[in-house]
């Protein structure tokens, strides 16, 4: 008992060990945090990436060239533990903004086109559906109607025709089959938008165009003043209810295809660069704007997006089904295909986020480092300027065994206390992350994580258990280490050493 006390006062003695106990503490708590949030945003890409892809994609290396999907479908659905296979069109187009057209400049969109008939392929758009949010950011709009010198309205320059649209991402339908419905592209759409039913010309033109949805920061192109409530949407503008005139290469690329589209909602996959330029049409619709279908060939798409079973989800048993599918392929005589997982198609992105979390942790692992060397420097200093007290302790009993640990005990006591106070600390603020991001905010008007930048409404943080145990593992050898040099030292010391000069 007497060696905790005497290592609790040598502890105390001097404020530098305070300070190892805050470097300690410190490292830890940082450590933590990072470590936690970056974990975070590995976990929410892979999440947004994994709900944007199948689990096998069987991919033509020709443009629009995997021919008989139909066929290759079937076949791949014999595969015991694939749930569905659906055919996909996946390709490029042009888009010119009204703001470019003088100058002819066109936005390049990744068009997609997807086959509605097949349940997992609608499964997949309506979660992206799903994601859109109610209410939709007018900043953009309000900030434009204000620059070109729109009117007051209800005493600020604000675009006025919030209410249909707000509307319409409110009504908008969350399912693949309702948004692409007669009932949606005839009716529904046009009441969200307050178009009055008068407006409409009988038949309507638009409503037989074929439809599209777009990603929903196309939101953030459209032109304010090209939209005027009870009228119909003019052309060129990205809201719902108007065309869009999109250019591409038919699947043989011997011509341009040009084609004008209905565009009937938006959708969100969280991934900006699909949701700024995306488009996504049926498969009917894609087949007449491409010409997939030849006379001599038949169809041609781009792929085939393979569904597994849940008991096959794993990546394990993914990289299996993977290849039992590529030799029925190959029994099949398919030729100029690749087939890969969704691990597979996005591991240059995957393991470079991985690969920055564990440079990331070995850098600031080197805090911990330098705090165990702090703790190394005072004990072996203590164990010089106590050695008159060393030396009364060997005198009157102590073994070396016994001075060994009261050193042992001071080095080990600053460490895990500094590990216990920052695992506390780092784990209570990273629950709090967002909490006193947005004080922050609040106080000093600095918004510390700016939605627009990272594309994320709230700071992702997740605790691995593996990670908080490699921390605590860590420190604790470090401490080890730090106290037990000194302590081994200090119980070498002789009592006539101590005592010569007292």
């Amino acid at each position: 008992m007497y060696r905790w006390w005497i290592a609790y006062k040598y502890i105390c003695s001097r404020f530098i060990t305070v300070a190892a106990l805050l470097a300690v503490t410190l490292s830890v708590t940082v450590l933590i945090i990072v470590v936690a949030v970056m974990e975070g945003f590995r976990s929410e890409m892979q999440d947004r990436i994994r709900g944007t892809t199948s689990d096998i994609i069987i991919e033509s290396e020709i443009f629009l060239g995997l021919e008989k999907p139909d066929e290759l479908c079937k076949l791949v659905e014999e595969v015991d533990g694939v749930e569905s296979a659906a055919a996909f069109v996946q390709t490029f187009a042009l888009y010119t903004p009204p703001s470019r057209r003088e100058s002819k400049e066109a936005v390049e969109l990744h068009l997609s086109a997807v086959d509605l008939a097949n349940e997992a392929s609608r499964t997949e758009l309506d979660k992206i559906l799903q994601a859109l949010p109610g209410e939709p950011d007018f900043s953009h709009l309000d900030y434009i109607f204000r620059r070109e010198g729109g009117r007051r309205v209800n005493n600020d320059f604000v675009w006025p025709y919030r209410k249909p649209v707000k509307k319409l991402f409110k009504n908008q339908p969350r399912k693949a089959e309702d948004l692409f419905s007669k009932e949606w592209i005839e009716k529904g759409l046009w009441d969200a938008l307050e178009v009055e039913p008068g407006k409409i010309p009988s038949p309507n033109p638009r409503a037989l165009l074929p439809p599209v949805v777009l990603g929903v920061e196309c939101f953030r192109h459209v032109d304010p003043f090209l939209f005027i409530p009870g009228e119909f949407p003019r052309l060129q503008s990205l809201l719902p209810g108007s065309t869009i005139r999109l250019t591409s290469f038919t699947a043989d690329g011997a011509r341009p295809a040009e084609q004008d589209f209905l565009i009937v909602g938006y959708f969100k996959t969280g991934l900006y660069e699909l949701d700024s330029r995306g488009v996504t049409l049926p498969l009917k619709a894609a087949d007449h704007f491409l010409s997939l279908t030849d006379a001599t060939i038949g169809k041609r798409v781009s792929g085939i997006r393979v569904s597994a079973d849940p008991a096959h989800n794993t990546p394990q048993k993914l990289l299996a089904l993977k290849q039992k599918i590529e030799q029925k392929l190959y029994e099949a005589e398919t030729l100029f295909v690749t087939t890969q997982t969704w691990t597979e198609a996005k591991s240059t992105l995957l393991n470079a986020v991985k690969a920055e979390k564990v440079i990331v942790s070995i850098i600031l692992g080197v805090v911990i480092l330098f705090a165990g060397f702090m703790i190394f420097i005072i004990l072996t200093v203590q164990v010089v300027e106590k050695g008159r007290d060393i030396g009364v302790l060997q005198s009157i009993g102590a073994t070396s065994r016994g001075v060994a640990n009261l050193f042992f005990f001071a080095g080990t006591s600053i460490c895990l206390s500094g590990l216990a106070l920052g695992t506390l600390y780092g784990v209570s603020f990273g629950l709090s992350i967002d909490t006193i991001q947005r004080w922050v905010h609040l106080l000093t008007g600095q918004e510390l994580f700016p939605q627009d930048v990272y594309y994320l409404d709230h700071i992702p943080v997740k605790f691995l258990p593996e990670d908080l145990a490699f921390i605590i593992l860590t420190t604790v050898a470090v401490s080890l280490l730090a106290s037990i040099i000194p302590a081994r030292r200090a119980a070498k010391k002789l009592p006539t050493e101590g005592l010569r000069y007292s």
